[in-house]
């Protein structure tokens, strides 16, 4: 699966209360069309958060979807 990710993107447009142990990194975009904000936890992890429902991302395809951001910079 491929992500779109905009860091630092207004979060609130999606939820309104980050789980604790979470920020709010900006919104990521799924291949699917489906969008929501990405959190990073604590642990490393990363997910992704519409309304009250929070789907875990893998790790790798997040960081690579940071790096093609920050190319297109």
């Amino acid at each position: 699966m491929s992500y779109i990710v905009e860091v630092g993107a207004p979060a609130g447009l999606y939820v309104h209360d980050v789980p604790t142990g979470a920020v709010a990194v900006g919104i990521i975009r799924k291949d699917t069309g489906e969008t929501g904000v990405l959190l990073r936890f604590r642990s490393g992890a990363y997910a992704q958060m519409n309304g009250n429902t929070v789907r875990r991302l893998d790790r790798r395809e997040v960081l690579r979807a940071m790096q093609r951001e920050i190319r297109k910079s």
